[in-house]
């Protein structure tokens, strides 16, 4: 069996920027992806479910940078797939939505 005892995880802080393109435009989406973290914790593969244009590559760029957390077998790290949903939304509107652009960044859920 091939299985890993415990999934990989991402770093207790991994921040995804909103895109400009995205942000400036008000379009908000969800992005659901597999990552396989390889034994260093390093990204070999990301699968995006369906990706959008401008949120797929700021995804793709802020995985292959962020430092995981293997996934362990028998106390090993060993390659592990880990499925992620980011989300992308723009709350309020006005002078709030425009104050808010550089902070902005989406919320990801294992």
């Amino acid at each position: 069996d091939g299985r890993a005892d415990t999934p990989p995880r991402l770093p207790d802080t991994f921040l995804v920027g909103y895109p400009a393109s995205a942000f400036d435009s008000v379009v908000e989406a969800a992005q659901r992806v597999l990552v396989l973290v390889n034994v260093e914790g390093g990204v070999d593969f990301v699968v995006f479910e369906q990706e959008h244009p401008w949120f797929g590559p700021t995804i793709e760029a802020a995985l292959r940078s962020a430092p995981f957390t293997p996934a362990l077998r028998d106390g090993n790290p060993v390659p592990g797939w880990l499925a992620l949903q980011f989300e992308f939304q723009i709350v309020g509107g006005g002078p709030e939505v425009a104050a808010m652009r550089e902070r902005a960044a989406a919320r990801v859920t294992p």
